[in-house]
């Protein structure tokens, strides 16, 4: 299954992975990067995926310093409902 997300919101993106704006942001420009295919778990993700992820960042914070300017960035992985996953999907904020 391919991950479905507003053409509007999507910021940059390779063969395996995208990132997008969220829609709902918990802070200003706050981003995501995911897999195109639906996985629960960044430990379902296979090899390619987790490095395609991984190439996306250095992009998206470029255009957030050019538009927002922020004094720092908060990069993580929440990987299940306990760990403040709220949605079952795979992705770095």
């Amino acid at each position: 299954m391919q991950t479905s997300v507003h053409a509007a919101r999507i910021r940059d993106a390779n063969a395996l992975a995208i990132c997008v704006r969220d829609a709902y942001p918990v802070s200003p420009g706050h981003t995501f990067v995911m897999p195109r295919r639906h996985v629960g778990s960044l430990f379902a993700a296979t090899s390619e995926e987790r490095s395609a992820m991984l190439a996306l960042p250095d992009n998206a914070k470029r255009q957030l310093d050019h538009e927002f300017n922020p004094a720092s960035f908060n990069i993580a992985f929440n990987d299940s409902v306990a760990a403040g996953q709220t949605i079952r999907t795979c992705t770095c904020t």
